[in-house]
């Protein structure tokens, strides 16, 4: 069950165009059809390894859910997701059972055999110092992880789960991180606040292996909004970055390095050094774009001229640096919460929503060309995978972490490393690729999560 869950399908070529990745929806006349549920696996709660019901072939994924958890209510009070193979086949997230059974030419003379399971638990939980809950988090250096927490806190994490550095001088939640130039030795991080600040630091990513070491910021940058600044992203040479803020501006930054300080020693040490520093407030600020009238939510740099920013006034806007002004907008009704660029080309949008939705859009065509709506609750989070165009990570407030594969619309791996369940207390609120094959969270359950090798 497990194998053939985490296969993602054959590989071949994808196609130059993007539409010619999604399947046909056909619509069919609903039936009754019956159904035997049974399952492989040892689940603790389960009545009997099978169990009849009568399903519509209108069900999907969702339905099939509930089916389970309602045959073993009366014992427990369980309401869990499940995953489901359909005569072999696992049945994607987003199809109905009709459908499902046209593309895959099954036919149904007497029952149809549903096998059931828990999703995979992949995710293993390192030991946290985080003193609320992990609000930000960044995988793009393969020797260390950088999260930000809701204490004002950011932290260093090496492969083996263990915190090497704390990064003191926030006073507010910390909402983003960015490693600036994550294949060096000396990495520069940048983190926004909530405080109404970014800052800075420098650190020698040798020292890994040592115990925590708390470091000080050697530049901090006053963003002048008044309720927190909540996204960063770097140029891809690390030498500018732009943050989004509460205050529905974009703005852009140099990045200078004070060559002649070292602020990555023990506070004891530099304790009124850093005190000076903080006191100036220093501004590298080279412009604002201005064009959004709520709450920047994401931004995106993934070519030296060109940004990316999303917002709750439901709009992505492309802009130019130097026209410093909007090139295209995409138009939705609901708000955006998290965007991602990349995919199969520097045109491919990834964007999710309020509304639980995680969109694809292609600026040379009007609308979104692909809908994905297995979540739940707020998309906090998605990304592509930076080599494997093809891949797509989906995080939520619902507690859900998924991975796409964009050419089999609907069919997913769900990582699955935060409890599904009716309560904000597990909700995740960000989420990243490490070393390529693996998924980094951090949520409400004040933990940082690293799932193993995916099969991808």
């Amino acid at each position: 069950m497990e194998e053939c869950f985490r296969d993602m399908g054959p590989q071949f070529e994808v196609p130059a165009s993007f539409k010619d990745l999604m399947l046909p929806i056909v619509e069919m006349e609903p039936r009754e059809i019956s159904a035997r549920f049974f399952t492989n696996s040892e689940l603790p709660y389960r009545a009997s390894p099978t169990f009849n019901h009568t399903i519509s072939t209108t069900f999907t994924h969702d339905d099939l859910s509930t089916v389970v958890n309602d045959h073993f209510r009366s014992r427990k009070s369980y309401s869990r997701p499940f995953v489901f193979l359909i005569h072999g086949k696992l049945f994607p997230i987003s199809l109905s059972i009709d459908q499902f059974l046209l593309d895959n030419e099954i036919y149904v003379e007497e029952n149809l055999e549903i096998e059931y399971a828990l999703p995979i638990n992949t995710m293993s939980r390192r030991p946290s110092e985080h003193g609320g809950s992990v609000s930000a988090v960044d995988g793009s250096c393969p020797r260390f992880i950088v999260t930000g927490c809701e204490d004002g806190k950011g932290r260093l994490w090496n492969g083996t789960g263990e915190c090497t550095h704390i990064l003191e001088g926030h006073t507010g939640s910390i909402s983003s991180v960015s490693i600036l130039n994550p294949l060096d030795n000396d990495a520069t991080l940048v983190t926004a606040s909530e405080d109404n600040t970014l800052r800075l630091w420098k650190l020698d990513t040798k020292e890994l292996e040592k115990f925590p070491r708390k470091i000080k910021p050697f530049k901090i940058l006053s963003d002048h909004s008044t309720k927190g600044v909540w996204r960063v992203a770097a140029n891809p040479s690390g030498s500018r970055f732009c943050s989004g803020s509460f205050y529905t501006t974009v703005k852009v930054w140099e990045t200078y390095e004070a060559a002649s300080e070292d602020y990555s020693g023990s506070i004891k040490k530099r304790k009124t050094e850093c005190e000076a520093k903080e006191s100036q407030l220093e501004d590298n600020l080279v412009c604002s774009l201005e064009g959004h009238v709520s709450v920047v939510s994401s931004v995106a740099w993934p070519v030296d001229n060109t940004i990316y920013s999303a917002s709750w006034d439901g709009t992505i806007r492309e802009w130019d640096l130097e026209k410093r002004s909007p090139v295209s907008t995409k138009f939705y009704v609901k708000s955006f919460t998290c965007l991602s660029v990349g995919g199969l080309g520097p045109n491919i949008l990834a964007a999710g929503a309020f509304d639980g939705k995680l969109r694809i859009y292609d600026l040379k065509v009007s609308g979104p060309v692909l809908d994905y709506f297995s979540h739940n609750d707020r998309v906090s989070a998605c990304q592509w995978h930076c080599k494997d165009a093809v891949y797509l990570l989906s995080a939520s407030l619902d507690g859900r972490v998924m991975v796409w594969d964009i050419r089999y619309p609907g069919q997913t791996v769900d990582v699955q490393g935060h409890t599904v369940i009716e309560s904000s207390e597990h909700s995740v609120l960000c989420a990243d690729w490490w070393k390529g094959d693996r998924v980094i969270t951090g949520g409400e359950d004040r933990k940082l999560q690293i799932s193993p090798a995916l099969k991808l």
